[in-house]
């Protein structure tokens, strides 16, 4: 294995040469930890103001697992998770309210791995200091994506609760790149979910949410349709979406964990889902909707405006309202069920025909 750390040759992300030194030094006097802060997107004025109450409920949950959650980094072990919410003071007419996750690191836990890292490397040209350097990165790297997966659950125990800006990972207080956020998507689905009041979206304990995520997921290809549906829904959080990528990721979670059979799938979607959810009463057409929709695009049936275009008018408006229903629809459906299979806890939902006389 031959692997060079970005920190070291990345010139974007990279701290300067002082940086780097001061980093050094303060690691050679033992003085370590890797922070990842995300600066938190407040409830706007023209959301609904039910957000405020799922946001602080979510908070206050996730603040409450402050060095009693661990996650686990493959080559360092477990280790306790130090979650707090800091004020960040933007300018003098602005705060920002901050969501911060930071572990400390064991010298010589890093020591041996720096050893390990350097014989892989195999380059004279790096010296100790920057094996080690390399070695946090990697570190670092690893716990951004345990936060992931922390804020990933947050998002199946409280839907639409958190908006994050992209964050900054530090390491010893020095940035040395950005890290993803969370996009308030989730809280405009939360918005037009609850005008239609299917799927059932509740509260679930952090805690309880966590537990079950963690008896399948690994930082890995999925092997089984949970994990297939889990990872779909990681997709869900990023900014920079393409086109109808939240509708398509949603629905490969959703036919990851109702289908068996590649004939008749829209219908298997939209009467399984139904008995695990309860029978939908109002708006069924959106059902068949969103996979019409999906269906349509995929198979170039679909008009749809180019990337950059600017275009707006009542097709345009038409395709987008149709586009946004029918992602707010998949999204919430995976995340309905994902709940339900938490407070059954269970992995895996089978359905069987039964003739009855």
């Amino acid at each position: 294995m031959k692997k060079v750390g970005s920190l070291l040759y990345n010139h974007d992300n990279c701290p300067d040469l002082n940086q780097k030194t001061e980093m050094a030094c303060k690691i050679m006097m033992n003085e370590l930890s890797i922070s990842i802060e995300f600066p938190i997107v407040p409830v706007r004025h023209f959301e609904e103001q039910f957000l405020n109450d799922i946001q602080d409920r979510c908070l206050t949950d996730l603040l409450s697992q402050n060095k009693e959650l661990a996650c686990s980094l493959k080559e360092y072990g477990e280790h306790a998770v130090i979650i707090l919410k800091k004020q960040d003071i933007v300018n003098r007419f602005e705060k920002s309210d901050n969501l911060c996750f930071s572990i400390n690191i064991d010298l010589l836990k890093l020591e041996e791995l720096s050893e390990l890292n350097k014989k892989a490397i195999n380059d004279d040209r790096i010296n100790d200091e920057e094996t080690v350097l390399i070695t946090i990165e990697d570190i670092a790297d690893e716990f951004a994506n345990e936060v992931f997966f922390i804020i990933a659950t947050t998002q199946i125990a409280y839907p639409g609760s958190l908006g994050l800006r992209n964050g900054e990972i530090n390491i010893n207080g020095t940035k040395i790149k950005e890290t993803f956020g969370v996009s308030v998507e989730l809280r405009a689905m939360r918005q037009s979910i609850k005008k239609i009041n299917w799927p059932p979206l509740k509260s679930l304990s952090f805690n309880e949410s966590f537990e079950w995520v963690k008896g399948f997921h690994k930082n890995d290809l999925s092997n089984s349709a949970i994990q297939r549906a889990f990872n779909s829904f990681t997709y869900l959080f990023s900014e920079n979406q393409s086109l109808v990528e939240p509708l398509i990721y949603s629905l490969v979670g959703l036919e990851a964990l109702y289908c068996t059979s590649k004939q008749g799938i829209s219908e298997q979607i939209t009467e399984r889902t139904q008995i695990v959810l309860g029978h939908m009463i109002d708006f069924k057409k959106r059902l068949k909707e969103m996979y019409s929709f999906r269906s349509d695009f995929l198979h170039g049936k679909l008009d749809f405006y180019s990337l950059h275009s600017q275009i707006n008018n009542e097709r345009t408006e038409e395709f987008s309202k149709k586009l946004f229903e029918s992602e707010e629809l998949a999204t919430a459906i995976l995340i309905a069920t994902f709940q339900e299979m938490i407070q059954r806890n269970i992995y895996e939902l089978n359905f069987k025909t039964v003739l009855t006389y």
